[in-house]
């Protein structure tokens, strides 16, 4: 229980502490490197880097669930996207305040290229030193997968291929067992993953009224087609995209 806590709330918050703080520092460092030996020409410059590093933490907010099992590419491209936004969203309150003659556009170019390159930096870290722990069988996410055919197995072959990925199967049922399937809901998995055929939909709102008391993650793998169909948010593990139907903090 207390691993579970640490994983869902204080793991998020150190991270975006962590992003805060790279914010803030890189600032630093890009007032040093434009005003070497001269004062700072006014105080404006630490409210600016405050409220960046404020606007990042809290618009990013897919930055900071989990990435287990999806693409370092993805990640970099939201780091890249957020900041930007940030500070396009910064340079439109600087313009409709007239307050840009306040601040070197020299500094505020090496800022946010500093900071950029210390964000991307810090996070691929993380990213592989958690896939490192992960491979050694630590901070592992038990699973429960529902379902049957070729994409229920392409599945599991997937997680025991993909041994860094941090998850691993703790119970597979298929559709036409559903006293398994309540059972599954009071199980202690973090997470329930259903593969949805188009020709089993029947089957697939059976298996969502049986878990409706689980407090575990449940999503939905879907074949190509029904991806096509159905419109949730989407999230893509180990190269499949899944249906969020809910979700743990």
């Amino acid at each position: 229980m207390i691993t579970k806590t640490i994983a869902n709330y204080l793991l998020p918050l150190l991270t975006r502490f962590i992003d805060f703080l790279t914010i803030v520092i890189a600032g630093y460092i890009a007032i040093e490197l434009r005003f070497p030996e001269h004062s700072l020409p006014n105080t404006y410059y630490y409210l600016l880097i405050i409220l960046a590093a404020l606007l990042f933490v809290l618009i990013s907010n897919k930055l900071y669930s989990s990435w287990r099992g999806r693409s370092v590419y993805q990640l970099l491209f939201f780091i890249l996207g957020y900041w930007f936004l940030s500070q396009a969203i910064l340079l439109g309150i600087i313009f409709y305040s007239q307050s840009g003659i306040l601040f070197s556009r020299i500094w505020l170019a090496s800022w946010t290229i500093i900071a950029l390159i210390s964000l991307v930096t810090i996070r691929v870290f993380i990213y592989f030193a958690l896939r490192r722990i992960r491979f050694k069988g630590r901070n592992l996410k038990h699973i429960g997968i529902i379902g049957d055919g070729y994409l229920q197995s392409n599945l599991i072959q997937q997680i025991q291929e993909q041994d860094d990925s941090g998850f691993q199967v703790a119970k597979v049922v298929g559709f036409d067992d559903m006293n398994e399937i309540r059972k599954m809901a009071d199980l202690n998995l973090n997470e329930i993953w259903i593969t949805f055929d188009i020709n089993r939909g029947d089957k697939v709102h059976l298996t969502l009224e049986a878990l409706s008391n689980s407090p575990a993650t449940i999503r939905i793998a879907p074949d190509l087609y029904t991806y096509r169909l159905i419109n949730h948010n989407i999230t893509e593990i180990l190269g499949f995209p899944m249906f969020d139907i809910t979700s743990t903090p």
